[in-house]
């Protein structure tokens, strides 16, 4: 099956996104934002909207969410953030776009340096992506590898601008996993995923 397309589809034209799993129910728009396909080829479409890079290893279908729209709370199990470290059961609420609460097993002391420590929209939704690739291994620190596993989701705050297609303009990007393998994701209300698979 072709992962990338079958994601693609499900998310192209659409409104709204949800995220349902062990402690997590985030919503969040999408309207009017294009769904990037992180594939072997550069198409014709991608050329007209300047984007003509590709990640190596590719294997990933992402969209930058509409910055006000995420509310509700989403727990990643570890999260690592260059410089300042690693996070366990990090779990951040969001109300209207921004990230108004983090706590975690250990950590959230960490990840409020590491907001202290930007600037700009350093605290806004940025990226839903959805890992394609199931040759995509966790690595030990690369997040272009790991945010390429199949069965896994990532979101990102700050920066979005540029290939993202957003507005948010931050002094970074932060990716965080989440493993979907007990989650499920609607796609205006429709199930597209349950744990970590597609939802057929």
């Amino acid at each position: 099956m072709n992962y990338i397309k079958y994601y693609g589809d499900a998310l192209e034209g659409k409104e709204k996104v949800r995220i349902i799993a062990d402690g997590t129910d985030l919503s969040f728009a999408i309207k009017g934002r294009p769904v990037l396909l992180d594939d072997p080829t550069i198409s014709a479409e991608d050329v007209a909207r300047g984007d003509v890079g590709l990640n190596i290893p590719c294997g990933e279908v992402f969209v930058a969410p509409l910055e006000t729209t995420a509310n509700g709370v989403i727990l990643f199990d570890r999260v690592a953030v260059p410089g300042f470290g690693r996070m366990t059961n990090l779990k951040l609420k969001f109300v209207q776009g921004r990230v108004t609460g983090a706590s975690a097993d250990e950590g959230a002391d960490r990840f409020n340096k590491f907001l202290d420590a930007n600037s700009g929209d350093k605290d806004r939704i940025a990226e839903l992506g959805i890992g394609c690739n199931p040759g995509a291994e966790h690595t030990g620190g690369s997040i272009i590898v790991a945010e390429k596993i199949y069965g896994t989701i990532h979101l990102a705050i700050r920066d979005n601008s540029g290939s993202y297609h957003g507005i948010n303009k931050a002094s970074s990007h932060l990716d965080m996993i989440k493993n979907m393998k007990r989650g499920e994701l609607y796609v205006d209300g429709r199930l597209v995923m349950k744990d970590g698979a597609p939802a057929l």
